[in-house]
């Protein structure tokens, strides 16, 4: 990686900070709110990327939103 190239976890905390400014400008106190807890996975799932190799921090963030709703609809444990 070279050293113009922000960090994974740069990357990720970028993305996450830029949607959490977009979930809280919302109108929509449902909206903000679904938005700002799909979010919360997005550092979860970034050590297993980081052992996958080269990856994507929107892919990062766009899965583990997906991941959480998931989770909260099917009831699995952690949601």
């Amino acid at each position: 990686m070279g050293r113009t190239t922000p960090s994974l976890r740069r990357a990720v905390e970028g993305e996450v900070g830029r949607l959490r400014r977009i979930a809280e400008a919302s109108p929509d106190p449902g909206l903000r709110e679904a938005l700002l807890r799909a979010l919360e996975d997005a550092r979860a799932l970034l050590d297993a990327y980081q052992l996958a190799g080269e990856c994507d921090a929107q892919e990062l963030v766009l899965l583990s939103m997906i991941v959480s709703l998931y989770r909260r609809l099917s009831g699995c444990p952690g949601s």
